[in-house]
């Protein structure tokens, strides 16, 4: 969407955290990374999704070719790579490839048990509750339906980046919690 960044998806973080404290809940941000998330889009799936959104015939085709019959090389001084065909993901540095991937997870929120806030190729998913236990299971919960919709669209989440926030206004709370682990 125009107009929005990182500023406004922290600050919808922070509205929901805060929400949550006045409601007496705690609170756990779940900020999951994925692996090279560009150039994991499926061109089929994104097709399909496409089609949902009403993109058809001559438009459709024209996305779908803008996405085949791609090469690329690496070149390091003098020395370049053969060519490879390109089968997966959209075009990088290109005005198409950021909306192409938007199109790619638009859907996600609608399928995780939490609310969800995607800013480009980053995911955070917040869940609360009054007791701690209760929240670890909802966010396990929450993480397991995440990751089995990226892999079912060819995304995979990165374990070693994904982090968890829990806030409490209770700091006795962060002695016995225990990051929820992929």
């Amino acid at each position: 969407m125009s107009g929005k960044n990182t500023i406004n998806a922290v600050e919808n973080v922070v509205r929901k955290v805060l929400a949550n404290f006045e409601n007496k809940l705690l609170s756990s941000a779940l900020l999951i990374d994925l692996s090279k998330a560009f150039d994991c889009i499926n061109p089929e799936i994104l097709k399909q999704k496409l089609f949902c959104y009403g993109i058809r015939d001559k438009e459709l085709s024209l996305l779908i070719s803008y996405l085949s019959d791609r090469k690329q090389m690496v070149v390091q001084r003098e020395d370049k790579s053969v060519f490879r065909k390109v089968e997966m993901g959209v075009p990088q540095g290109s005005v198409l490839g950021p909306l192409l991937f938007i199109i790619s997870v638009n859907y996600f929120p609608f399928n995780v048990p939490c609310p969800s806030i995607l800013y480009a190729d980053d995911t955070t998913l917040v869940n609360c509750n009054k007791y701690l236990d209760k929240l670890i299971i909802k966010e396990k919960h929450a993480l397991d339906i995440a990751i089995e919709w990226f892999h079912s669209n060819s995304l995979i989440v990165n374990d070693q980046k994904t982090e968890t926030i829990v806030f409490s206004l209770d700091h006795s709370i962060y002695k016995e919690y225990k990051p929820v682990k992929l």
